[in-house]
Order: C-alpha cells, then sequence, then structure tokens
C-alpha cells in the first residue's frame, strides 16, 4: 500500500524543467518610417533682358530740292519723351554729323521730317521733339550749304501738346514760320494753359517767355487761310480751340527774325 501511494503522488504533480524561463509574448517587428520626399523647387529663370543694342530703333531719309538728305534715327521706346539720337545732314558742298550725348545741357536733337527750299543751297529743316509731362517743341534749322555746310540759325517753339505746332508760308521767298499765339488772358504769366511757365520762344539767342511772346507784332490770320502749317506728329488740322488766329511771323533770309 505504500508503494502504491508515492506513485499516485508522483503521477499527479506537475511536470516542470528547473532550468526552463517561461517565454515573453513577441511584439511585431519595428519598421522604420519612410524618408519625406520634398520636390525640387522650380528653376528660377531669369528674365529676358535686351541688352543696348537690342533696343528698337527708327530710322528715316528725307530728301530735298538741291540735294539735300537728312538721315534721322531715333530710339523707339522712350515713353512720352521724343527725341533724334543722330542727325546726318548731307548736301552737295558737304556733311553735318550730329549725335545726341544724353547730356541735359545739350539742346535736344529733333525729328527732322520736312525740307523747305529758303533759295540756291539754303533750306528750312522743320523738326519736332518732347521732353515728356505734355510738352512738345517744334524746330526750325536755317541751313546753308552754299561753301560749305552749317546750321545758320535755329527757332524752337515750346508749348503744351493741345497747342503744338507752327503755321508756314512757303509762298513767300524765302518761306516765312509764324508761331500761333494762345487765347490771350488777363495773367500774362498763365492763362490757364498746362504748364504755362514753361512756353518758350527761342530764336538766334534769345529765349523769350510767352508773356514776352505776346508783345511781339502779332498778324491776324484766318487759320482757313493758311498756306500750310506743321502740326507734328499727326499732323492735325488747327482748331480755334488752340490756335486764335494771331501769329507772329518769322522771316528766313539771314536768320529768324520777327517780321515787322
Amino acid at each position: 500500500m505504500r508503494i502504491a501511494w508515492v506513485v499516485m503522488l508522483a503521477s499527479c504533480s506537475p511536470s516542470s524543467t528547473p532550468d526552463e524561463t517561461p517565454k515573453q509574448p513577441t511584439s511585431p517587428p519595428v519598421v522604420p518610417p519612410a524618408p519625406l520626399v520634398v520636390d525640387a523647387a522650380p528653376e528660377v529663370v531669369p528674365p529676358d533682358v535686351p541688352e543696348l543694342d537690342d533696343v528698337p530703333t527708327g530710322d528715316a531719309r528725307i530728301d530735298g530740292a538741291g540735294g539735300i538728305q537728312v538721315h534721322v534715327k531715333w530710339d523707339e521706346d522712350t515713353g512720352t519723351t521724343h527725341v533724334a539720337t543722330h542727325l546726318e545732314i548731307t548736301a552737295p558742298h558737304g556733311k553735318l554729323d550730329l549725335a545726341s550725348k544724353g547730356d541735359e545741357d545739350q539742346d535736344p536733337l529733333p525729328l527732322i521730317e520736312r525740307i523747305l527750299p529758303a533759295g540756291d543751297q539754303r533750306w528750312v529743316l522743320l523738326g519736332w521733339t518732347s521732353p515728356g509731362e505734355g510738352m512738345q517743341t517744334e524746330h526750325a534749322w536755317l541751313v546753308d550749304g552754299t561753301k560749305t555746310l552749317q546750321i545758320v540759325d535755329k527757332l524752337a517753339w515750346t508749348t503744351d501738346r493741345a497747342h503744338a505746332g507752327i503755321a508756314v508760308d512757303p509762298t513767300r521767298s524765302p518761306p516765312e514760320i509764324g508761331i500761333p499765339l494762345p487765347r490771350l488772358g488777363k495773367d500774362p504769366d498763365d492763362d490757364g494753359l498746362h504748364n504755362a511757365t514753361a512756353w518758350e520762344l527761342g530764336y538766334g539767342s534769345k529765349h523769350l517767355t510767352l508773356a514776352a511772346v505776346k508783345k511781339l507784332p502779332a498778324t491776324t490770320v484766318k487759320l482757313a487761310t493758311l498756306p500750310a502749317y506743321y502740326t507734328p506728329p499727326a499732323q492735325d488740322v488747327p482748331t480755334k480751340g488752340a490756335w486764335v488766329g494771331q501769329f507772329v511771323w518769322f522771316e528766313t533770309k539771314t536768320g529768324f527774325l520777327p517780321r515787322r
């Protein structure tokens, strides 16, 4: 009986191994995150800036009686400023080569558009410039090529663009230039005109204000009877709103002198 009991106890005892360690639950494998991909910044392309030599330019040639030719060059992308960059005047007895230096003290080179005969180897050149700001200047150059080609005298009439232009009388020999006066007001220095203090008439060595121009001898002429006129750039027909029919005429025999 003792033996049986011992066997029974042995068979009922749980089996165990002294060196066995309990197993720990396994964790899922750690997967590293995918690397962050950042799109590369777009390439910055600089704007296509034209070189100075690529600036659009204008070019014109004007022929006149007696073998004179004027070659005019200008820059086109200049906004409201209009001047010639180069003038080449050629005649049988010489050539004048004039270039703009971009100097503020230099008189602007006009965009010559017309040539009037003024005698044997003598001409009146008509052109215009604009400094911008609503102002414009008409230019008349007296050129003589009898012996050597030279500019004898210059006339320049600066006004606002609404009153721009000059009258021309090619029926006289030599032709005459008429300065159109604006409507007269009570204030001699300001008639309600745009930038009236900048209006100026230059001829020879003289530079007259608008008030001084109004004191010169003037002639009444109906606009419809004007022999000719020069109103660049569009060559608009003069109207009474701009010209009132009062003109200061300049002779061109030896230089630009007011007609008496």
